[in-house]
């Protein structure tokens, strides 16, 4: 009975594969497309009928970070970055070896940066001679992580990396997205890149150094580009035609002049600035420093040092701040004031959305730090046109916040200014949700006191959220 048993089971089994053989190719792909490509190559040894289906996928997704070895945790940090990588070696020639002319749609490789790994770009090089490869993404790790990365390595992984560019021009010709970690380059270096590059769509340059190059960016096609603490003189956006969106985290280069010059940049609509300022720092005046870019949206996150920009006069301002819509302003220091702000307001009258997160971020700090903060709020007055009014502003959302002097100072000029003019008005004080009752009934009725619009006859409809406010960093 057991034997019996048995092959009904292997029987339907059987059966089973059958009817998913009988599937035409084009429905197979389509079913292995939604798995992990790594996954996806296994089922080809579940049939004779499969095999051939790897080298037809349109979707191919390899990261080093999946392809760990089993004994993995016996392994040293060292060892298991290089077994890895070489798997993802293996892994990307066995695809692309498949005699196929079928087009691949979207190819992406994340690997580390060592001498082997140039066999990636060879094997994608060879792919290209026999069939599409409609878009590729190279996601390019260090080979040593934190202390270990020394300049010294910097400037080998910045050679590596131009060798296997120069070698492999195709491969890199059709990259849409590249992500670039801990390397040294030139500046006629990524030049020479960029110019490889011709579809590139999407550059992220994780601590790269290009000290001290003023890095002139020229490219037809980048639409969206990130720079993560990297070290350079300063970037001249010459000419990016089609670029979108600019997030620059944490720049490291010359304290006396702007870190970017907007030049060509038509299409500019979302920029990111994140930076702990000092008092060594220049103090960008955005009329200056943007140029020719109107932007829509504006972030900066000031992470909880000294204000680095400066408050301008609206007619100055007006030209760059035209087209604002979105600004947010993120951790700025609870003692600094919040009246400055005004003349964002005041310059963009389309503005339609303003969120501010307030932090105390504890940590020591250098004498004249420590100077410029009892010292800043003089630098950051701002006294606004009495006759001021804000037409468009329809959200207002304030985090972390004290119930303190310097900011019902703040929620009163707005109410002066008949700013309040918004459909949503959010407030999440600092303190969490354990909060006594107490508290927060003083707390809304100290920020709610003033806030009927004349106007419209109404009271303005504000929203409070007592709970948690995650830190800045």
């Amino acid at each position: 009975m057991a034997s019996n048993g048995t092959s009904v089971a292997e029987g339907d089994k059987a059966n089973q594969e059958d009817r998913l053989s009988a599937l035409p190719d084009d429905i197979l792909i389509h079913i292995l497309d939604r798995l992990k490509t790594r996954d996806a190559v296994r089922t080809s040894v579940l049939s004779r009928r499969w095999r051939h289906l790897p080298g037809v996928l349109s979707k191919i997704i390899l990261h080093v970070g999946s392809f760990k070895p089993k004994d993995g945790s016996m392994l040293a940090k060292d060892d298991l970055r290089i077994r890895s990588n070489i798997s993802v070696i293996e892994a990307t020639q066995s695809i692309l070896a498949h005699k196929s002319q079928c087009k691949i749609n979207f190819l992406s490789v994340g690997f580390y940066l060592r001498e082997e790994s140039i066999s990636i770009a060879h094997s994608i090089n060879d792919a290209m001679a026999n069939r599409e490869i409609v878009s590729t993404k190279f996601m390019i790790l260090p080979e040593k992580h934190g202390i270990q990365r020394m300049e010294d390595d910097k400037i080998i992984c910045g050679k590596r990396f131009m060798s296997f560019s120069y070698a492999c021009p195709r491969a890199f010709g059709c990259l849409k997205q590249l992500i670039l970690t801990c390397v040294r380059l030139g500046n006629s270096d990524f030049t020479d890149v960029l110019s490889t590059c011709k579809k590139l769509e999407y550059l992220q340059l994780i601590s790269c150094d290009f000290q001290p190059s003023v890095l002139q960016m020229e490219h037809p096609t980048l639409i969206k580009m990130e720079l993560v603490v990297c070290t350079f003189g300063s970037v001249d956006l010459k000419s990016l035609p089609k670029l979108r969106t600019l997030i620059v985290d944490t720049w490291m280069g010359l304290e006396e002049i702007y870190p970017l010059s907007f030049g060509y940049v038509p299409q500019l609509s979302t920029l990111k600035l994140t930076y702990k300022g000092t008092t060594r720092d220049k103090n960008i005046k955005l009329s200056e420093f943007l140029g020719n870019a109107a932007i829509g949206a504006l972030h900066l996150d000031f992470e909880c040092g000294r204000i680095w920009i400066q408050p301008e006069h609206p007619k100055l301002l007006a030209p760059v701040l035209r087209n604002l819509q979105i600004a947010s302003l993120t951790c700025i220091h609870e003692e600094c004031n919040l009246t400055w702000i005004f003349f964002l307001l005041e310059a963009a009258p389309l503005l339609e959305t303003m969120h501010i997160k307030m932090w105390d971020h504890e940590c020591k700090t250098s004498e004249d730090e420590e100077l410029y903060q009892k010292e800043g709020d003089k630098l950051l007055k701002w006294e606004s046109s009495r006759d001021f009014k804000h037409q468009n502003l329809n959200v207002l959302r304030i985090v972390g916040f004290q119930v303190d002097e310097k900011f019902m100072t703040y929620i009163r000029r707005y109410y002066s200014l008949k700013v309040f003019l918004a459909k949503a008005v959010n407030f999440v004080p600092r303190r969490d949700i354990h909060t006594p009752i107490e508290e927060k009934v003083m707390t809304v009725k100290q920020i709610c006191e003033g806030r009927y619009d004349s106007e419209k006859g109404r009271s303005l409809p504000i929203k409070f959220c007592f709970g948690h406010v995650r830190p800045c960093n």
